[in-house]
Formats: C-alpha cells, sequence, structure tokens
C-alpha cells in the first residue's frame, strides 16, 4: 500500500455498516488489527439485529396492556442508575482492561432493568477481556484459533444488546435477543472448557461469565438456551450421511446377509432421528439432551460394527456422522463420551493408514524435497509409524488414557511436521492426508489432547468463507471496473479500481493457500495483506457518492462490501495473530 493511500485511509470516516477506524501510530499492530476485527463483528451484530427488529414488527403486535399489573418503572421518569462495569478483582491489570473496554452509555427505566443491564455490561467486559487474552494464548496453543471468531462475535453481539437495552422499561423486549447471545456463549464456553493449557486468568474470566449468564437467565426466567434450529439442521444431516452409509453397505465386501442386517437396523435409527427432528422445537433441554443420549447409545454399538468391516469408503461416512455427532455434544454442552473400543479401532485405522503412506515413499517421490528434507522426512516417517505401532499395542493391552495421550501426543507432533513435505512430494493422494486427519482429530477428542502447532484453524470452515469472499470480491471488482467511469477525480478513480483489484487478489490467493493446506505463517502474511486491501477498499467504497458516481450504482457496490463483512471477520479472527 502507497503512502499517499495509507494516508486517506487514515483521514477517512465510515458510515453505520462500514464501520470507524482510528490508528495511531502510537499503539502496536496487535491492538489495530483486534480493533478491526472488533468493529467488523460489530457491524454484523448491527445489521442482524436491526434485521430482526424489522421482521418482528409486522408479525407481532404489542401484547394488551393490563391494567390490573401494575408497569415495572416510570417511562417519563427514568431511574438513571449508573451502568459501568463492576470490578474484576482477580485481574492483576484490571484498570488498563476497562480502560481499554468501550462501553456504551444507555439509561433504563426500572430497577429491573438496571439490574438486568449491569449484568449484561459485566458480561460483556468479561468476554472482552477474554478475547484479548484468547488472542495472545492462540499464538502458543492453536486449538484456541478456531474459538477466536466465536468469542470476536460474542462479544459484539454483547454490545450491541447493552445499546438495546437503552430506555428499556421491562425485560419482555430483550428476552429473544438475549436468547441467541445465552445460546452461542455457552456454547463458546464448554468448548474452552474442554481445552486444557488455559491459564488462571482465562479460566476466571469463563467463570465470571457463566455465573453472569445464569444470573441473566435468571432474571429472565427462561431455562439454558441452545440453537434449536441448529440442532435440527444437524439431525438431518446426520440422517441425510446414514442414508449415504446404507447405499454404501450395498457395495461393500460383506456377505449380502450382512448387508441386509446392518441396513436394517441403520435404517429404523434414521427414522428415530428424523422423529426427534421434527420434534426438538419442543420440550426443555433436559428432555433433548435425554433423547439425543438414548440415541447415541443405540448408535454406537452399530456404527462399531460398521466400523469392523474396515472399508474405506464406510469410515468416510462415520467420520462424517462422528463430525455431526460431535458438534451436537458441543451444541448441547455435552463432553462426548470416551470408548476404550473406539480409541482401539482408531489406533488400528492410522496404524494401517500411515503405514499406506510409507508405502508410497519412494526415491523417486523424494526427488520433490532437498536433500536435508528427504533426511528429516525419512527419519520422521520411520518414528511415525513405530510410535503409531505402540499406540496400537498399548491399546490392545488396554493402557491408561494417559499413557495413551502421551503417545498420541508424539504422533500428532510428527504427523503435523510431515504433512506439508508429504503433499510437496505429490505422490501421497490427499484422501489418504485427509484420512490421518480425521482418525488424529478423533483421537485427540477421545483422549482430551489440544491440536499441535500444526493444525492451526478449522480448515473447513474457512475454506468455504474463503471462496464465499473471493466470489463476492470478484463481482464488486466487476462493477468496480464498469462505474468507476462516473468518477470525476483521476487518483480516485486509480486509487477505487487498484484498491479492488488488489483485495480481489488477495482473496483468490488466500483461498488458494487454504485449498493447499499452506503453512499457518504465510496464511497469517496473506490474511494480513487481505486486511490491508479491506481497509483501503472500505475508505474508496464509503466516498463513492461524493466522487461522482450514480446512487443506485454506488448503492449496489455498498452492498455487496458489506456482505464481505462476515467473511473478511471470520478469516481475519482466526487467521491474525501477533
Amino acid at each position: 500500500m502507497s503512502h499517499r493511500n495509507r494516508t486517506l485511509l487514515l483521514r477517512s470516516a465510515s458510515s453505520v455498516f462500514l464501520f470507524v477506524f482510528v490508528l495511531t501510530t502510537s499503539r502496536p499492530a496487535v491492538a489495530q488489527r483486534g480493533e478491526l476485527i472488533e468493529s467488523l463483528f460489530r457491524t454484523i451484530a448491527e445489521a442482524q439485529l436491526e434485521r430482526e427488529q424489522r421482521n418482528r414488527l409486522p408479525t407481532q403486535p404489542p401484547p394488551p396492556t393490563q391494567p390490573s399489573q401494575p408497569r415495572p418503572g416510570n417511562p417519563n421518569q427514568p431511574t438513571n442508575v449508573e451502568i459501568a462495569p463492576s470490578p474484576f478483582p482477580s485481574r492483576a491489570d484490571a484498570n488498563r482492561a476497562t480502560a481499554a473496554t468501550q462501553v456504551p452509555r444507555i439509561n433504563v427505566r426500572s430497577r429491573e432493568a438496571a439490574d438486568f443491564a449491569q449484568e449484561l455490561v459485566d458480561f460483556y467486559v468479561t468476554v472482552d477481556r477474554l478475547v484479548v487474552d484468547l488472542r495472545e494464548h492462540s499464538v502458543r496453543n492453536p486449538s484456541i484459533r478456531p474459538l477466536l471468531p466465536q468469542a470476536y462475535r460474542i462479544a459484539a453481539d454483547a454490545r450491541t444488546l447493552i445499546q438495546s437495552c437503552d430506555n428499556l422499561a421491562s425485560l419482555q423486549p430483550i428476552a429473544l435477543p438475549y436468547a441467541e447471545l445465552d445460546s452461542r456463549w455457552r456454547q463458546l464456553s464448554f468448548s474452552l472448557r474442554s481445552l486444557d493449557q488455559l491459564d488462571s486468568e482465562c479460566s476466571a474470566s469463563i467463570r465470571r461469565a457463566d455465573q453472569l449468564i445464569a444470573s441473566m437467565e435468571r432474571r429472565l426466567n427462561i431455562g439454558p438456551q441452545f440453537d434449536r434450529t441448529q440442532l435440527r439442521d444437524l439431525m438431518i444431516v446426520a440422517s441425510t450421511c446414514m442414508e449415504t452409509l446404507i447405499d454404501d453397505l450395498q457395495l461393500a465386501a460383506i456377505s449380502s446377509r450382512d448387508a441386509e442386517t446392518l441396513t436394517h437396523d441403520c435404517r429404523l435409527l434414521q427414522q428415530k432421528l428424523l422423529s426427534q427432528a421434527k420434534s426438538v422445537a419442543e420440550g426443555s433441554y433436559e428432555d433433548v439432551v435425554s433423547r439425543f443420549t438414548e440415541f447415541v447409545g443405540q448408535w454406537s454399538p452399530l456404527g462399531r460394527r460398521v466400523a469392523a468391516i474396515n472399508d474405506r469408503h464406510l469410515n468416510r461416512r462415520l467420520d462424517r456422522i462422528r463430525d455431526v455427532a460431535n458438534q451436537t455434544y458441543a451444541l448441547l454442552w455435552i463432553p462426548p463420551p470416551t470408548s476404550a473400543v473406539d480409541v482401539r479401532a482408531a489406533s488400528v485405522r492410522l496404524e494401517s493408514s500411515v503405514g499406506n503412506i510409507l508405502d508410497r515413499l519412494t526415491l523417486r517421490s523424494m526427488v520433490a524435497l532437498n536433500p536435508s528434507e528427504q533426511i528429516r522426512v525419512m527419519e520422521s516417517s520411520r518414528r511415525l509409524y513405530d510410535q503409531c505401532r505402540q499406540l496400537e499395542t498399548a491399546t490392545a493391552r488396554n493402557a491408561s488414557m494417559r499413557d495413551l495421550a502421551t503417545t498420541f501426543k508424539k504422533i500428532d507432533a510428527d504427523w503435523n511436521s510431515l504433512r506439508a513435505s508429504y503433499i510437496q512430494m505429490g505422490t501421497v493422494p490427499n484422501s489418504a492426508i485427509v484420512e490421518i486427519d480425521s482418525v488424529c482429530e478423533q483421537l485427540r477428542q477421545a483422549l482430551n489432547v489440544s491440536a499441535s502447532s500444526g493444525t492451526p484453524v478449522d480448515l473447513a470452515s474457512l475454506v468455504q468463507a474463503a471462496a464465499s469472499l473471493e466470489g463476492h470480491a470478484e463481482y464488486l471488482d466487476a462493477d468496480v471496473q464498469r462505474f468507476s467511469r462516473y468518477i470525476t477525480s483521476q487518483s480516485r478513480r486509480n486509487s477505487l479500481v487498484d484498491g479492488s483489484k488488489d483485495f480481489y487478489i488477495h482473496a483468490k490467493r488466500l483461498h488458494a493457500q487454504l485449498n493447499s493446506r499452506a503453512d499457518f505463517g504465510d496464511l497469517q502474511r496473506e490474511a494480513s495483506h487481505l486486511m490491508d486491501g479491506w481497509e483501503q477498499l472500505s475508505s474508496e467504497i464509503n466516498n463513492l457518492q461524493r466522487n461522482g458516481v450514480p446512487t443506485r450504482s454506488a448503492e449496489a457496490m455498498q452492498r455487496a462490501h458489506r456482505e464481505m463483512v462476515p467473511f473478511v471477520a471470520q478469516l481475519g479472527a482466526a487467521l491474525l495473530q501477533r
């Protein structure tokens, strides 16, 4: 980015949807990136809240007044209770953190609204501090990185919800927007508490946020919240995976009688799952958990019977069903059950998969690597296979989970140090890489082991976000090339055209790097270039009408720009660290 363009960027101000950046030379780049990402997520939260409010207006008329029941508070006489963050005694740097957290100024109209708003402010400040801590710790603990977008979004949602409390007299209008925040936090809290290596400050923030959420639930007289729509969607996805599994059973190398029996049992469970999906909108959290636990108890032995066939295609279907189950566990805040039988099956599968890769390591395949890398790959590959055999032997003699976890950590570290080299060699099919990635993830969850530094991001979701961003960026760039002729200033026209093209190029490169499983450092650098391009592009897009572009054309480009905000936020939160 040229010095002139950066100067223009620092002097530009955005609209409500395009946010405001104030970057000062005295503040570190990490803080600037954090503010940028937080602004993106606040933009998303505010836009979503506005949409929800518009959607509710025509379909939800105000409830009839009930004169027999006194209204809480007097709208004409605000309580004027000062809403400020409560002390956070466990933090050594509480003063610094409080100063960095900008709490919106609000005025409530009843005591119950003031009490609720106070707890919501404390929750926001707690999560905001937690985001800062998580961002710092994610440099050393890669397992945190996939959770950063969720943490940013919850902080943004909480801040937006605080603004919605302005002039609030009763809690009824805030209950529905709060329910979504409640369910998101509970899922994030569960995921964070499932990690190891979190320091005492992060753990204290999580506990405090949990306590505040529970208290706000009691004030609103609602139970624990979870995303019922997402749960229903997960059940439907699992049902589709089971249907594919049934089709693959007909092609497996087993007897027709065995295939018929497995198909019959699988079909019965599939129908039960679909029946539960229809009723997921009803019942309490406890009822839903009970039904899900019962289903898992019936599916587990059937899944083991299918896994015993040891068919590559069937294993992939089982992996997908297991992924959906793990998402459901997280959605309902249930730790996945650990079974020695499943760990044993996964260790056998891991040894077989690693052995298949080693069979492809030939002198000819090593030519793609430099001499020093060839030696490292050969030694690490040999050690990896020996460790896989040790893990299988340990599971056969029923070793403790602690001993199995110790062995697997070595496997995980070696595997992640070898993945990039195997891909570079070109003789190892991508399906074999994915196979081992899947088994390692299964063992991480079963043995409660954090991912090593070679697994930095939730790859599947980021590839999808990058693909969407590339498509939107290409669409916007085409419009920019078409309508830039209206801009009267040659320098402003060049700045817009160059900024749009630059952003599209970086979006395309980042998508390609994620697809090819590039090194995390390369992903970080490309994401940083992407965010630089986004800042410049945002500045130019905001000034389209002022620079001569017709209103309708400018609004179309600004709308396309806004549609990219969620993808830029997700990619930036997951990839941009220190």
